[in-house]
């Protein structure tokens, strides 16, 4: 069976999604030395801003890995050690 159009747009748009959330994730070190003179902060606690982000991005893994447990064969129980690690 040939790939229809709405495969590409499909593809396309997870394209846009992936670059735009990985691309943010790891440009917040750009802004890093932006948000020790705004907040006035020390350098530990300013951290938090880019430790928190890419917390949530890797832990966000963990409920969509569960969505259909017939897509990919042991992906349920090797999904659970990432968040334990």
């Amino acid at each position: 069976m040939a790939d229809s159009g709405w495969a590409w747009v499909v593809c396309g748009a997870m394209f846009c999604v992936v670059l735009l959330v990985f691309g943010f994730s790891y440009t917040v070190s750009v802004y890093y030395v932006a948000f020790l003179d705004v907040f006035g902060e020390t350098r530990g606690t300013t951290a938090w801003i880019s430790a928190l982000n890419m917390g949530a991005l890797c832990c966000s893994g963990q409920p969509t890995a569960r969505g259909d447990p017939g897509l990919v064969k042991g992906a349920q129980p090797s999904s659970g050690h990432g968040v334990i690690l």
